[in-house]
């Protein structure tokens, strides 16, 4: 098998069998790999034997998070950020927000690239002076709400941000909006609160994003990832595999049905670097030359091995595992920036 791998074809060539082929290799071999399983076909068909063979699995399931690991986007960035390595921690928030809030088809990006520094600055905050059990997505969600919502908490933070120096990472990201004329910061707050709310306006959901199951710093067994999730949650599904690539070299990619994600930020990366780390990555889609132009570079010339399935007709036997983890209904800890400044 090449180290970079995409197979080419419309629904039911054939692709997903061929992947099952790949995957069989990957698992005989006992190497760690992270599957995008909208499906669920993977999961069902393969958990039997990853049992067998003594792999830890994690099940991501956007799609239903109460069947589900607990997987907390902020975890990373927050332990870089408190192990003193806050430039790397400040690249990590710039991709979680990259994802949260690209939007190729605005007719003006000043909208979404306010929206997403105030992300940026607020999660920086919620990280220097916010509790580890604090740090989820739902505590910058609390921020934004309790700032924006009362006018003598929002006139006290901007006097906190006031006071800090210019070149704080901190000031930087937020002053663009907390100093914006009122309606103009509205503009921004709105963009924000929408693209927020997607994601912690959903209980189950939200309480996936705040549990840290899957911890990616601390992958020491034999490991397999599911990740399940929909149109609604693909960017959550994108943002796990970037961290996964900045965190961890030793993981093979499985990324079928990769038409359904929008375009990866570390896609680029991980086709490039697959030899010098010696991980496969396989690839999935209906059309090259689409996926090309959503993740603006040519996926041709990075890649190995094109695999066109249209006469590859071997029929596609999918598993019948239907054993799911349940996710922890633990009460999760928000941060309180009222709270905070009365102090």
């Amino acid at each position: 098998m090449k180290n970079t791998n995409i197979l080419v074809g419309i629904t039911n060539s054939g692709k997903t069998k061929m992947i099952f082929d790949y995957l069989k290799e990957i698992i005989n071999s006992g190497e760690n790999f992270i599957v995008n399983d909208t499906k669920e076909e993977y999961y069902k068909t393969f958990m039997p034997t990853l049992k067998e063979n003594g792999y830890k699995t994690y099940l991501i399931n956007y799609k239903d998070a109460l069947n589900s690991n607990g997987f907390n986007p902020l975890i990373v960035p927050y332990k870089l950020y408190k192990s003193g390595n806050k430039d790397l921690a400040i690249d990590e928030i710039n991709n979680i927000a990259n994802e949260l809030f690209k939007n190729d088809e605005a007719m003006d990006p000043f909208w979404q690239n306010s929206a997403s520094d105030y992300f940026k600055g607020l999660t920086l905050l919620l990280f220097e002076i916010g509790k580890e059990e604090e740090i989820n997505l739902g505590s910058v969600g609390m921020m934004l709400l309790q700032a924006e919502n009362n006018k003598e908490t929002f006139d006290k933070f901007k006097e906190y941000i006031k006071s800090l120096e210019f070149t704080n990472p901190i000031y930087i990201f937020l002053s663009g909006t907390v100093f914006a004329p009122v309606e103009t910061r509205g503009g921004i707050v709105s963009v924000l609160r929408v693209e927020l709310n997607k994601y912690i306006s959903k209980e189950n959901l939200l309480n996936l994003l705040c549990q840290n199951e899957l911890d990616l710093n601390d992958l020491k067994e034999k490991t397999a990832i599911f990740v399940i999730g929909n149109e609604n949650t693909n960017r959550l599904t994108n943002i796990l595999i970037d961290q996964l690539y900045n965190s961890n070299n030793n993981f093979n990619y499985i990324i079928d049905n990769i038409d359904s994600l929008i375009s990866i930020n570390s896609l680029n990366g991980l086709l490039e670097t697959s030899k010098i780390n010696n991980n496969r990555i396989i690839i999935g889609t209906r059309n090259i030359k689409e996926l090309s132009n959503k993740n603006k570079f040519n996926i041709e010339e990075k890649v190995e091995n094109i695999i066109n399935t249209k006469e590859y007709l071997s029929k596609l036997t999918i598993g019948s595992y239907n054993e799911y983890p349940i996710l922890n209904k633990a009460k999760s800890s928000y941060f309180n920036i009222t709270e905070f400044l009365n102090r």
